[in-house]
């Protein structure tokens, strides 16, 4: 198995116990400041590590062009469920955040967890394949 497969693996098993903890249920309070107050406005936006997908289901939901990606199917899953459900339109990708490679250049990205998700020694290359998009 190679690393890429642990990782996911290694995720999906949180996933699938009812892990991580810090999932509030719910979208970001500070997401929703955003949205309302007019500071985020449609735009091709991508959550790394989006887990359960709350921000992926209300950025949809207010018409921007969000990519959902994430390493673990399980979360993937059911956020494709989620997305259905909802009759939202977002793209999910299944992928490890630091080799993925988008098909063009995002205007924004919503950072919530995934840095606190990566070992230490990953976040100089998570810095590198994610740098600042100039908005927010």
């Amino acid at each position: 198995m190679n690393l890429h497969e642990e990782k996911s693996r290694h995720w999906d098993e949180k996933y699938q116990a009812g892990l991580p903890g810090w999932d509030r249920g719910g979208p970001s309070p500070a997401l929703l400041h955003w949205l309302d107050s007019g500071m985020l406005s449609p735009c091709r936006i991508l959550i790394p590590s989006c887990g359960h997908g709350r921000e992926v289901v209300e950025l949809a939901r207010h018409g921007l062009t969000v990519y959902a990606l994430d390493i673990t199917p399980t979360a993937l899953s059911r956020l494709r469920m989620v997305r259905a459900r909802k009759g939202l339109d977002a793209r999910l990708v299944q992928a490890d955040v630091l080799y993925w490679q988008p098909d063009a250049p995002f205007d924004a990205i919503y950072e919530q967890t995934c840095l606190c998700a990566l070992a230490p020694e990953e976040w100089p290359d998570y810095a590198v394949q994610y740098p600042p998009c100039g908005r927010l």
